[in-house]
């Protein structure tokens, strides 16, 4: 997954050992078989979790029906590539719906988000986890004029074994999709692992896709809502297709610089009779990337732009300024929790920290307070889950509670004389190099000094942090990394794509070097679960778990503030992206 510039990083951690197997597996066993009981609609079209989330804005800026114009975008970095089967962060997802569909999708209204038909007709339960049906809509067509039927969506998922997915669905999608290993068929050359045809996707007519999945996982249809199961006419596919994709909704692409600037246009054979979520208000849309964020920030101040893409918020002394004066702009400005929980990862592999007691002493001597006021203006809120509040299934949870959300020395010395280590712990605190992190981080060493931890920070460029420190078990090793910042950031809305890099198994494991075994276990057991609520309870139980290790402390939500222009229309807040919803805004003279 890409790394996001300073303002807004996705990060994943990525390793894997077994220093407190036991601790982890008793908590989340224990939690999970008590979780387990509940009814629900067992397997509709409901999130992951039956709990909504706990934070939503519902209020929409300026709504509008008027059409036309042109919608001015401001991005720090392009998308990887524009290619469907690569969009993983969150404002690539959204984007691609401007010249894509899927099966499923987001309704384009504020509030919790809410699966309903796309390409689809419909959002299609499963009786039993394994098999899902999709009806497609008839009358559907790609850009270039050719009918677009199921064969085009059984390519797009064959198209995942024909190279190495991307991180998040798409890789989930295609272990989903692989048949049971069987020897190669006399003569043939593909192995067992990349079939040569697809035999888990089955299209009886051009209007029909049934996916048979290797094991139960009732939140397919969240998978779907991606453009993972967007359509690829095999014709038109490629080495180019990243930069010049066929689409299927209602803009294609007119000019593109990679890196610098994409211009969409009206799909002229898209028609708003077969697809209900999008409105396509402008006639035009103009991406323009490679901007710093000063730059953006002065742009849209001036009402020279409308948005900018990834919705990571103006920076902190601009934010300080709107502070003053946010009465005379209340209809330009937004501020929303996303989904991104930053915490501070304790390497289990790192001693004294494969002990529970030492690393219970780091949770207690983490001051959130110092740390939101070392992160500035617009450096979000105090979190104590690994949960955002606007992630479905979210429940409140604090295993470490202070009265005032700052340390508690007391509780942290007395957890420090339990330790083998004995009177103190000296370590090394990772950190990404950019002013904000660096910021945390020295808050943290701070902080944790004055309850006997000595850290010493040791910043890494923020370009490549997730793969190169947080994700290679021989960095941490080699610089004795005790404790290390990241970010838990979801590669699709729903609550065990966030939990899961959090104990995932090498080589993209867990930052914190827990034996994810157990949890992972409990997190197919979850997904395996029809009951929506029986489903809920099993992912809160898995949450719970991690916190009570102490492997992972949250620290804080993203709370940015966005500003737009004030042509810009139906600007309201997308819980599945974390920003506002592309596909719905509007420019209005």
């Amino acid at each position: 997954m890409m790394s996001w510039p300073a303002r807004r990083r996705t990060r994943h951690g990525c390793r894997s050992v077994s220093a407190v197997a036991a601790t982890l597996a008793a908590v989340v066993v224990a939690a999970v078989l008590a979780g387990c009981s509940g009814g629900g609609s067992g397997g509709g079209p409901s999130a992951p979790g039956s709990n909504p989330p706990a934070t939503v804005n519902t209020h929409v800026i300026q709504r509008s029906t008027t059409p036309g114009g042109t919608l001015r975008v401001l991005g720090q970095a392009d998308c990887p590539s524009w290619d469907p089967a690569r969009a993983v962060s969150g404002p690539c997802r959204d984007a691609q719906r401007l010249i894509s569909r899927q099966l499923v999708t987001y309704a384009a209204a504020p509030g919790p988000a809410r699966l309903v038909g796309d390409l689809a007709t419909a959002v299609p339960g499963s009786p039993d986890g394994r098999t899902w049906t999709y009806h497609l809509r008839p009358g559907l067509f790609f850009s270039d004029g050719e009918r677009l039927t199921s064969a085009d969506v059984k390519y797009a998922l064959r198209r995942l074994f024909l190279a190495t997915p991307a991180a998040g669905a798409p890789s989930l999608v295609r272990d989903l999709l692989t048949p049971p290993r069987a020897p190669a068929s006399p003569g043939s050359s593909a192995s067992p692992s990349t079939p040569a045809s697809l035999p888990t996707v089955s299209t009886p007519d051009e209007l029909t896709v049934t996916i048979h999945l290797n094991r139960p996982y009732y939140g397919f249809n969240d998978l779907m809502a991606t453009p993972v199961s967007s359509p690829v006419p095999p014709a038109a596919d490629g080495a180019d297709y990243g930069v010049n994709p066929v689409s299927s909704g209602p803009y294609l692409i007119n000019f593109y610089d990679p890196g610098h600037v994409l211009t969409l246009t009206r799909n002229p054979r898209w028609d708003t009779r077969t697809d209900p979520v999008r409105p396509a208000l402008p006639d035009r849309i103009q991406l323009t990337f490679g901007l710093g964020p000063a730059a953006i920030d002065s742009r849209l101040l001036d009402d020279a732009a409308d948005l900018e893409f990834e919705a990571a918020g103006v920076l902190g002394d601009l934010r300080s300024r709107l502070a003053v004066s946010l009465p005379a702009l209340t209809g330009r400005t937004s501020t929303d929790v996303t989904f991104t929980v930053h915490y501070l990862a304790v390497v289990t592999t790192s001693a004294p920290f494969g002990d529970l007691r030492c690393r219970q002493a780091v949770a207690w001597g983490v001051d959130r307070s110092a740390v939101l006021a070392a992160r500035g203006a617009g450096g979000g809120v105090a979190a104590t889950a690994l949960l955002s509040p606007v992630t479905a299934g979210y429940q409140p949870a604090n295993p470490f509670p202070t009265s005032d959300g700052g340390a508690d020395p007391a509780r942290a010395r007395a957890a420090l004389k339990r330790c083998p280590s004995g009177g103190g712990i000296v370590t090394k605190l990772a950190s990404p190099d950019d002013p904000t992190d660096l910021a945390t981080a020295q808050a943290l060493s701070a902080a944790l000094a004055g309850v006997g931890i000595t850290v010493t920070v040791v910043p890494f460029p923020a370009s490549g942090y997730d793969t190169r420190v947080l994700g290679s078990p021989e960095t941490l090793r080699t610089h004795s990394i005790g404790l290390a910042l990241g970010a838990a950031v979801p590669a699709w809305d729903a609550p065990d794509a966030q939990l899961a890099p959090l104990v995932a198994a090498a080589p993209a494991a867990n930052p914190a070097g827990l034996d994810g075994q157990p949890a992972r276990e409990a997190l197919s057991a979850a997904m395996a679960t029809g009951s929506d609520t029986g489903r809920a309870a099993k992912l809160t139980a898995v949450a719970a778990s991690l916190l009570t290790s102490a492997a992972y402390v949250p620290l804080a939500y993203d709370q940015p503030l966005n500003l737009y222009s004030t042509r810009l229309s139906n600007v309201y807040y997308a819980t599945a992206f974390a920003a506002p919803d592309l596909v719905a805004l509007g420019v209005v003279p």
